[in-house]
């Protein structure tokens, strides 16, 4: 395994910024393979592109699985564009990030192995740019989401409502990314996470949503990590079970 810490400049938001990216390969002896399926992580509010190694045990699940995972960070902006300040996050993660990585790092080029997730505000901003960029991400998955819609979105604007992103999704009649979403019973997040399944449902949507014993917590994250691996890469779910086991 090989944790890569790097900072670049990114156009898309007018500044050099940092991110971690995992890599499934042997770094003593130098041995590559690829390209590697590729998972976007992006991480919560008051976050940064440090949380996901900090806190969870990605750095062994997604070696362990051929998984290479990017993990930028992506401020408190919710990972949406913000034109009149010439901050464009959304853009960031879906184009400049994607394409900076794939000419960097051996990474497959092919929607099915294109992946994006996140946590609460970036479980959130997952749903809301796999939706809008269904042709770079094949599979979109959000712990605790942060669905913003009717007053947070309003008062967010720029596009942050995603229950009107679902609805134009639907409306451009393209396929859309398998969704994934996951929940704790006694996160504060729970009932809009259940009016989003249920929208989803009346939409006839097809995704998988679960619910599960816990809070808004990186326990809950960290010990559900497993089945959104599993989830992603179900070839193997073997690996990602044994794992949950831990």
């Amino acid at each position: 395994m090989a944790l890569i810490q790097m900072d670049f400049m990114a156009e898309s938001i007018q500044r050099i910024t940092s991110v971690n990216v995992l890599l499934p390969v042997d770094a003593s002896s130098g041995v590559q393979a690829g390209p590697f399926p590729a998972l976007y992580l992006l991480h919560g509010y008051e976050g940064n592109y440090m949380d996901w190694v900090s806190y969870t045990r990605i750095a062994r699940l997604a070696p362990a699985l051929g998984l290479a995972v990017v993990m930028p960070s992506g401020e408190n902006a919710y990972y949406l564009d913000f034109p009149e300040r010439a901050e464009y996050f959304e853009t960031y993660i879906a184009s400049e990030l994607v394409a900076f990585t794939r000419t960097a790092f051996p990474l497959s080029t092919r929607r099915e192995d294109t992946f994006l997730a996140g946590l609460s505000m970036g479980g959130g901003g997952a749903l809301r740019i796999g939706l809008r960029h269904s042709g770079v991400f094949g599979k979109v998955a959000a712990l605790s989401a942060g669905i913003t819609v009717e007053k947070e979105a309003k008062e967010l604007g720029h596009g942050a409502d995603l229950a009107k992103t679902l609805q134009d999704a639907l409306a451009r009649r393209v396929p859309l990314p398998e969704l994934f979403l996951s929940i704790g019973t006694e996160d504060p997040l729970l009932q809009v996470n259940r009016d989003y399944h249920a929208l989803l449902q009346r939409c006839g949507v097809s995704h998988t949503y679960e619910e599960h014993p816990g809070g808004h917590t990186w326990d809950y994250w960290d010990g559900h990590l497993p089945d959104m691996l599993g989830w992603l890469l179900p070839q193997s779910g073997g690996a990602a079970a044994k794992e949950r086991e831990v």
